[in-house]
């Protein structure tokens, strides 16, 4: 990824004394016209078309997979972790598997791409994604849970519905599921009135009692926990599924949890001369963040430990439903690019940087309307001015395959990695168009335009 980062920056540079223009907006001689009132991005080779209140799925050749009046597609609920890498759960295929209710029978399934049924949701109630895929289902009573191949198994509830009775040596602690890959529970009672917690399987069996003041849920096979010293102070560490200490408890304010086998750590106070580091599994020192752009804490705990995050070598933040890097990306081995800089430097590659006025009239070298966006691979950056000669002002970047997207377009989403399409509108000649273009800006799918009858 590294030599890729090193080939974008020189390309950049090269571009800096480019004075290409604009390119208008491209439609191939083989476009395709889509018969439907609204479209969905492509996800895992597939999208969702909207006709009136009926759905239908086609493929990146534009074949109907799922016809009108068949299927509706609804989302499922949460974000999920696969392979160190946060996915957001959407209407459609995940990971192979599409969530759907039938018109006919007015049942909901989850399905596979060949249409065979995975897993029959009983009640209309939409499922949850959870950690690496499993899906756990709401029958107003009690949780379900499943693996995507359609196996249930049992996570111990106090409830009524609970489709076996909770194991003895479980019954005189409160609980809830922890680890659904290692199938563990964080168990807790109360010493006065503070609750302190310890560990247990499925089945009942006592890993670790409660000896715990506070922790965090597993990731990647730890889970940060903390106990206080004998001098009363709060010390985190880490354990394994075992209930075994990997790493000591040392650490005076909460870590974060592991992703992409980073955890981020914070000193005591100001004399380690660094505000926040990253340590591997075996407690190394990896990097240190002498300074942060990156807000990383909010009160007494640094209250970071799902919202900053390492996936697929680069830093994150999430914030409600985005998933972005702040002005800087931050690389596993501590390096940043700046973002901003990239967006501008795009902007120069396009000759529009005399094209621009700013908010008094004035005319400025280049600027970027908003801080530009980074999500899964792709930089998304926004044009203002009163000078241009183009009416869409969206363009991007996917930084890993050097490719670059015009600011032309009115709306972009991410492209889809298994068609290499993406959702797009744009305007031609003063009318908008919407539908997928591939990589090459290119239109391949265009929405049909209602009729005025």
């Amino acid at each position: 990824m590294m030599r890729s980062i090193y080939l974008i920056i020189q390309f950049f540079i090269w571009c800096y004394f480019c004075n290409a223009q604009l390119p208008a907006i491209k439609i191939s001689q083989n476009v395709k016209y889509l018969d439907a009132d609204a479209l969905s991005p492509f996800y895992e080779g597939y999208a969702i078309l909207r006709k009136g209140a009926s759905e239908m799925m086609i493929n990146n050749k534009g074949e109907i997979i799922f016809p009108y009046n068949k299927y509706t597609f609804p989302n499922f609920y949460g974000d999920y972790w696969k392979g160190n890498t946060l996915r957001l759960a959407h209407p459609g295929f995940n990971d192979g598997k599409c969530y759907v209710a039938d018109h006919n029978t007015d049942k909901f399934y989850l399905i596979d791409e060949n249409e065979m049924e995975i897993i029959p949701f009983i009640e209309q109630s939409r499922p949850y994604f959870l950690t690496n895929g499993y899906i756990k289902y709401d029958t107003q009573g009690a949780d379900r849970y499943f693996n995507l191949n359609g196996k249930e198994f049992f996570v111990p509830q106090k409830s009524y519905k609970q489709s076996q009775p909770i194991p003895k040596s479980l019954e005189k602690y409160s609980f809830f599921s922890a680890d659904l890959d290692s199938q563990l529970l964080w168990i807790y009672t109360y010493a006065g009135q503070k609750p302190i917690y310890g560990l247990a399987d499925f089945n009942g069996n006592i890993i670790v009692q409660p000896i715990f003041e506070e922790f965090q849920d597993f990731s990647e096979g730890l889970a940060p926990v903390m106990k206080r010293d004998e001098f009363g102070v709060e010390k985190w560490g880490f354990i394994n599924t075992k209930g075994k200490t990997v790493i000591e408890f040392k650490y005076s304010n909460k870590p974060s949890t592991f992703h992409d086998g980073l955890a981020l750590v914070v000193p005591a106070g100001f004399e380690a001369g660094f505000q926040y580091g990253y340590i591997d599994k075996s407690d190394n020192l990896i990097f240190k963040i002498e300074r942060s752009n990156y807000d990383f804490s909010s009160g007494k705990y640094y209250l970071f430990n799902q919202n900053v995050f390492f996936s697929n070598g680069i830093l994150y933040k999430k914030y409600q439903n985005s998933i972005y890097p702040a002005s800087s990306l931050l690389l596993k081995n501590g390096k940043e690019i700046d973002l901003e800089q990239l967006a501008k430097n795009q902007i120069i590659k396009y000759g529009l940087n005399k094209k621009f006025l700013d908010e008094y009239g004035n005319p400025y070298t280049y600027k970027a309307y908003e801080n530009p966006k980074y999500e899964n691979g792709i930089l998304y950056y926004t044009l203002h001015g009163n000078d241009l000669d183009t009416n869409g002002h969206l363009g991007m970047v996917i930084l890993e395959e050097n490719i670059s997207i015009p600011p032309i377009f009115d709306d972009l989403r991410d492209f889809d990695k298994t068609s290499g399409l993406t959702l797009a509108t744009a305007k031609v000649k003063g009318k908008e168009i919407k539908g997928y273009i591939n990589k090459q800006a290119e239109f391949v799918f265009i929405l049909k335009e209602k009729s005025k009858w």
